[in-house]
């Protein structure tokens, strides 16, 4: 684990490039704008992987603490940018416990792309946080994971989770169905979000989620837990459950 004291405390001069200009931030970002998203927070990880840097923009400040095989949050950053710190970039180190995230009570954005994020990792309240990217991590259970999730970030308007084995892709051989009805399970937890992996969520996703998972979804079926072994039963199992006719099947 890197030490405290390898960090350096030059972390306040401004960003000269464009990235210090970016915020990321706003009700509802087009297709293109999360785009921009993805190449500035991904240009910001190379930036600081050799060096750590700090981006000061009008929203608050982008803190970048990529690739350098952290398993917890150096205290003294959590110190001194607790309150002013508003996006977080962690790709590409060791965590699984996030805990310390608590502090950071004005984040909006966390980028924790290929870490140890498991289907027991319990995110604290984050009421704030509108765009979370876990990608590449160890997300096995959909269902615990997305319940305890939707409890602690409810305002999410992007989220990303490709590349965890309870991700149903082509990558593992997923089918377009299974694809579908993850999608729509996921939806159907956050009333606010608008892009989920790499595709805008559209109206008619919103309400085939909103009519297939209409019931608490505390309440669904056991089977619904274990999404990597079981999203393919909802093809014969969701008629008698939800509207118990023949044509409620998401086409």
């Amino acid at each position: 684990m890197t030490k405290v004291g390898v960090i350096r405390h030059d972390l306040e001069e401004p960003c000269t490039n464009s990235i210090g200009k970016f915020r990321i931030k706003g009700k509802r970002q087009t297709a293109d704008q999360y785009e921009e998203a993805s190449e500035a927070m991904t240009e910001l990880g190379k930036l600081s992987s050799a060096n750590p840097k700090l981006c000061a923009t009008d929203g608050g400040q982008i803190i970048s603490l990529a690739y350098m095989n952290l398993e917890a949050l150096p205290c003294d950053l959590v110190d001194k940018y607790a309150s002013s710190m508003h996006t977080l970039d962690l790709t590409g180190n060791k965590f699984r416990n996030v805990d310390f995230l608590s502090e950071l009570v004005n984040l909006t954005s966390v980028i924790l792309d290929h870490n140890g994020v498991d289907s027991d990792t319990v995110f604290p309240a984050l009421p704030k946080l509108e765009l979370l990217w876990l990608n590449n991590n160890q997300v096995s259970h959909l269902f615990y994971f997305i319940n305890n999730l939707q409890r602690s970030c409810p305002n999410l308007h992007h989220l990303s989770l490709m590349g965890n084995a309870a991700v149903l892709s082509q990558l593992n051989d997923g089918t377009f169905y299974d694809q579908l009805q993850y999608r729509l399970f996921v939806i159907s937890w956050f009333d606010h979000l608008v892009h989920l992996d790499d595709q805008t969520v559209t109206n008619d996703q919103r309400l085939e989620a909103e009519r297939l998972f209409k019931r608490p979804l505390g309440s669904l079926p056991p089977y619904l837990r274990n999404v990597r072994k079981g999203f393919s039963l909802l093809t014969s199992k969701y008629k008698s459950w939800f509207r118990g006719g023949s044509h409620n099947t998401v086409v």
